[in-house]
């Protein structure tokens, strides 16, 4: 629920606060959509309610250093603060996402 929530949020902060639209944002745009559907599907459908519920919300452990990446100025990323966070979302990507697959 709170990630399916935090989706929601993020899809209509891109929508109606982001003015300038890059081609990220575009497919940002796709993934929120397919995400919230896939969600919604799986509500309908009735079926691992509870095993979906824990793998979205796993996921989301990379979402905090993959936005602060993109706060981040290039100089920034190159210092060992940026190289640290560069690294943590690597590990937790590989982790919570890519092994989860």
């Amino acid at each position: 629920m709170l990630v399916g929530n935090y989706m929601l949020f993020d899809l209509l902060v891109n929508v109606f606060l982001v003015k300038v639209k890059t081609a990220m944002d575009k497919v940002l745009l796709l993934h929120h959509v397919v995400g919230i559907s896939g969600g919604l599907a799986v509500l309908c459908g009735g079926y691992g309610i509870m095993n979906v519920g824990l793998f979205l919300t796993m996921t989301e452990f990379s979402t905090v250093p993959l936005n602060r990446r993109n706060m981040m100025t290039k100089t920034e990323n190159k210092n060992k603060c940026g190289v640290c966070n560069n690294l943590f979302f690597v590990l937790s990507f590989t982790v919570f996402r890519a092994m989860n697959m």
